[in-house]
């Protein structure tokens, strides 16, 4: 009885713990004199990482893709962190995480959709703050707006009954909310490279929030085929960049939303292993990439698919489901990672062992043991309600 009750205990404590914890720690900051914001803020960056990974795993009601994407929220403030910023440029981005590890552990589209928006918001006032008014992070800012807006009236309708509005305010809903989430994702353009001094890091936290929801949003033809179809137009308005970015991976994530919904079959029965974990390579790769930690040769070989990286083996799990039931949506997949290696021409590897080189190795493993990952019967635990 003693155990059942530490379980629970601990349970209730992380699932209060790890999402507030990047807020508590922003309102510390805020208390704090200026002279200690960049030790301060380092310090509980990298003490909100190490809380989030220890105690994540004791989190009631989640599953895999919540967790993994919580912990990759969870570094990004450690990672973009950058000596002296002003107070409320570097408050800003424990806010928007926290924003966004909240999105990730609640069960209600409505919520979850707020909640991103409220990060999204949260990322436009670190612009204003850090006096980087270019032109390219402004736009972003407008679209995911746009998006927040048709997302929130899309949840809206979704959440109401059916016999009281009817299918197609249903159907209606289901088109908003899908579209006002690729929206959030990036989707639909290929944003420049951001300004100098924003971390291309925070750029992701939207990102990883609303391409989580997709996955696990109930199976619709409407929203199934707004996946599929806004995805394919990334990815092709990638493949004529020389520097896509995370727009690249946010178009295989909404892929393997599309992809995972079966024709209308129950999401909760097929978002299963080889979806499942395309979507977290694409979701490791693109925290990865954002971090600039790796030089112009090697982040060719990372984003144009060649073997064995994290996109690469993502890839080929995405067409393998996508191939039987939609060969010609998997054929152009396929042309438009082939002309982006064509593009770009073959990367390089480092020529020696370098503590530099670290997150270049790193995301070789995990593109080498991501076959592994296949043989656990990975699943969505939970959908949105």
């Amino acid at each position: 009885m003693f155990s059942a009750v530490l379980r629970a205990g601990t349970s209730g404590f992380s699932l209060l713990l790890v999402p507030c914890w990047p807020l508590l720690a922003g309102f510390l900051l805020l208390l704090l004199p200026r002279d200690q914001t960049n030790v301060a803020g380092r310090f509980l960056a990298a003490s909100g990482l190490v809380v989030a990974a220890l105690f994540t795993p004791f989190m009631p009601g989640q599953d895999v893709l919540s967790d993994v994407v919580r912990l990759l929220a969870a570094s990004i403030p450690f990672l973009a962190w950058r000596d002296g910023l002003g107070r409320a440029a570097a408050v800003v981005p424990f806010f928007a995480t926290s924003c966004v590890m909240l999105a990730l552990t609640v069960h209600q589209v409505l919520a979850v959709v707020a909640l991103l928006g409220l990060a999204s918001a949260f990322l436009a006032l670190y612009d204003a703050a850090g006096a980087v008014r270019a032109r390219s992070a402004w736009e972003t800012a407008q679209l995911r707006v746009a998006g927040v807006m048709m997302a929130l009236l899309g949840a809206t309708f979704t959440t109401l009954s059916a016999t009281a509005v009817g299918s197609g305010t249903l159907r209606t809903g289901d088109l908003l909310l899908s579209v006002g989430l690729c929206l959030i994702a990036g989707l639909g353009h290929v944003p420049a490279p951001p300004p100098a001094g924003r971390p291309a890091l925070l750029d992701l936290l939207p990102r990883l929030g609303a391409s989580a929801l997709m996955l696990r949003l109930p199976a619709h033809d409407v929203t199934d085929a707004v996946f599929l179809a806004l995805g394919l137009v990334t990815l092709w308005l990638c493949a004529f960049r020389q520097r896509a970015g995370g727009a690249l991976f946010a178009a295989m994530m909404a892929l393997c939303a599309g992809a995972s919904g079966g024709g209308g079959s129950d999401r909760g029965m097929a978002a299963e292993s080889p979806v499942l974990v395309a979507g977290l390579l694409f979701c490791i790769a693109a925290t990865a990439l954002a971090t600039e930690r790796i030089d112009d040769r090697q982040r060719v070989w990372m984003e144009t698919a060649q073997p064995p990286s994290p996109l690469f083996m993502g890839s080929l799990l995405l067409l393998a489901e996508l191939l039987p039931g939609h060969p010609l949506m998997a054929a152009l997949i396929l042309g438009g990672l082939g002309l982006q290696v064509a593009r770009a021409g073959p990367g390089g590897w480092p020529r020696r062992m370098d503590r530099a080189d670290l997150m270049f190795w790193g995301l070789v493993l995990v593109g080498l043991l991501s076959p592994l990952l296949l043989l656990w019967p990975l699943a969505l635990a939970w959908h949105p309600s």
